[in-house]
């Protein structure tokens, strides 16, 4: 017989949107195109290269590429996102 483990017991599904609540930024940029100081400029600056560490849709505010860890289970779920 195999048992899981306590912790696994205390893994869920957290499901639905995650809106930025406020203004999306615009986006930095980590290499400017022509920039010479870049290594190999030539290659790396060819072309403006954005920092794509965090996606956020301008029109809907939706976040994409995240992750969420809750230290412990909420008290309270806004209404309109319990489904």
């Amino acid at each position: 017989m195999v048992a899981g483990s306590s912790a696994q017991a205390q893994w869920g599904t957290l499901k639905g949107p995650m809106i930025l609540d406020g203004d999306v930024l615009a986006v930095k940029l980590l290499v400017k195109k022509g920039d010479a100081a870049a290594k190999d400029a030539a290659v790396c600056a060819a072309q403006d290269a954005p920092d794509e560490s965090i996606a956020i849709d301008k029109d809907s505010k939706g976040i994409g590429n995240m992750a969420i860890w809750l230290s412990k289970k909420p008290t309270k779920i806004h209404p309109e996102m319990i489904g």
